[in-house]
């Protein structure tokens, strides 16, 4: 679930990557599910279509989503193992 805190001194992009990330490492994501395009997503929560892209490239320099020329952003197989903060999904 995604919640931004516009009172917040963390970065919009970096909330938007913290929430995304959890997502992918609790299961509400899975392995091969496309995430909302970055269109989408800043209009569904009134931010920058560079502040979604930002939050996109720093899950993808991680290794969380991969990006697929026509389909989107799609998340990669994460091995919990290396995320030692990971939760396993339900």
């Amino acid at each position: 679930m995604i919640f931004i805190d516009r009172t917040s001194t963390v970065p919009i992009y970096l909330q938007l990557y913290s929430c995304i990330r959890d997502d992918i490492l609790n299961g509400t994501y899975s392995y091969g599910d496309r995430l909302p395009s970055s269109r989408k997503l800043a209009t569904d929560f009134a931010v920058s279509r560079n502040t979604v892209t930002n939050a996109y490239a720093q899950l993808l320099a991680e290794g969380y989503i991969q990006a697929c020329v026509g389909s989107g952003h799609l998340v990669c197989d994460i091995h919990l193992e290396m995320h030692p903060t990971a939760t396993p999904p339900k």
